[in-house]
């Protein structure tokens, strides 16, 4: 059984947590996202057309690297991209169809050497464009460019 002071001071850390973050990166908010990962020449394609795999992450960027959280107050990372691994970085924007109507979504991609890809996506096209700004910038740095 947990205690009181045990969970305040729990609670107590992930806020300072979430506090640093936020003094430390140059760009934090939450995002829709979704991973897939780059097909090698021998297999075929995947249509992945029909899967809703959307999922909403808090995404830091900091330092040279691009960190995702399920939640803002997680402690840890679910996962990280290194800019010197990044082959591919690009704004993208989509349609989502619902009953009536289809939005718009704007975003970016980001490709690594390893194939990893991670897609980013809001509703805003403005937070869409500073973070294609934020990141291309941070990866031509980390190149030397």
């Amino acid at each position: 059984m947990v205690t009181v002071e045990e969970r305040e001071s729990a609670l107590k850390a992930k806020v300072n947590h979430l506090d640093e973050i936020l003094r430390t990166a140059q760009m934090a908010s939450y995002l829709y996202t979704r991973v897939r990962w780059s097909l090698s020449p021998s297999e075929l394609p995947v249509d992945n057309g029909g899967i809703d795999d959307w999922h909403q992450k808090f995404i830091v960027l900091e330092g040279s690297s691009i960190y995702f959280y399920p939640r803002a107050t997680d402690l840890s990372p679910e996962g990280a991209i290194l800019f010197n691994e990044v082959v591919d970085v690009g704004p993208t924007t989509g349609q989502i169809h619902g009953d009536e109507e289809s939005l718009t979504w704007f975003g970016f991609h980001i490709t690594t050497c390893h194939g990893f890809h991670l897609e980013c996506a809001t509703m805003l096209k403005m937070q869409a464009e500073l973070w294609v700004s934020l990141i291309q910038s941070a990866w031509m740095d980390q190149k030397g460019h």
